[in-house]
């Protein structure tokens, strides 16, 4: 019974300090100690940076040299079986694949799927086909649409105006897609503050609503920061008037 009370007056402090606070941990994509470059991978990237895309660049590259392209087929869920079979049919002519089968065996499990969990969602096309003989009309994916041939002839006719796509199965898709600042020019920066060493971003959704009561201690840190080599910018959905205004307002230096 006591155990019972714990549990509940536990479930009640949590609920309660997440509703006047924060969670007690952070999940959100953005939050702190998380790696936005990760965050931003897509699926083709995030398996290019798994450990079996390591071990096949560092182990399998150089045995297969240019017979068969495993790197160019890592998103292959089929790949990892089909490196495996090349290694157990080249064993016996080769005594160094023997260590490198070894340490694919014991994480094959592990490594296929973790590629099976990066697959992207899956879509195909559907495609409205109408009979011109009985003006009968059915939809087929396209799928469905290469195999049969019967409906890429008369007299079925493809009304390419009426064609949309479906998604089929989910997938794994990047924690963040909403990430795309730009200069005041409109120009793209979303590459170039990724690869900058050290960057700060002070984020304000609206400038009219900015707390200013620490602006001096603000800029006076971004003119550190730069000082010591580090990028420091705004981030804001405000006008270029705004900015213009709150920069003139507050005599800082912000980039925005």
């Amino acid at each position: 019974m006591v155990d019972g009370h714990r549990c509940i007056g536990g479930m009640l402090f949590l609920q309660y300090w997440t509703l006047v606070h924060l969670p007690l941990k952070d999940y959100r994509a953005y939050a702190i100690g998380k790696d936005l470059k990760l965050q931003m991978a897509s699926s083709e990237e995030r398996i290019a940076m798994t450990p079996l895309a390591d071990f096949i660049r560092e182990k399998i590259v150089p045995i297969a040299a240019d017979t068969i392209d495993f790197e160019g087929e890592l998103s292959d869920t089929s790949n990892i079986v089909n490196l495996r079979e090349y290694l157990m049919a080249n064993q016996s002519s080769n005594p160094a694949i023997t260590p490198v089968l070894a340490e694919l065996n014991k994480n094959f499990e592990v490594w296929n799927q973790e590629i099976r969990d990066l697959q992207p969602p899956k879509s195909v096309n559907v495609y409205t086909l109408k009979n011109k003989e009985t003006g009968e009309s059915k939809e087929v994916d396209s799928d469905t649409y290469l195999k049969e041939k019967s409906l890429q002839k008369a007299p079925w006719e493809l009304q390419k105006d009426k064609t949309y796509s479906k998604q089929i199965s989910d997938g794994y898709e990047p924690a963040i897609m909403d990430f795309s600042p730009m200069t005041e020019e409109g120009e793209e920066m979303k590459d170039s503050i990724l690869n900058y060493d050290r960057v700060f971003l002070l984020v304000s959704w609206n400038l009219d609503k900015f707390n200013t009561d620490h602006i001096a201690e603000i800029n006076d840190f971004a003119a550190k920061a730069q000082k010591d080599g580090a990028k420091f910018f705004g981030v804001s959905s405000s006008s270029g008037e705004q900015l213009k205004q709150f920069r003139f307002d507050h005599q800082t230096l912000l980039i925005f």
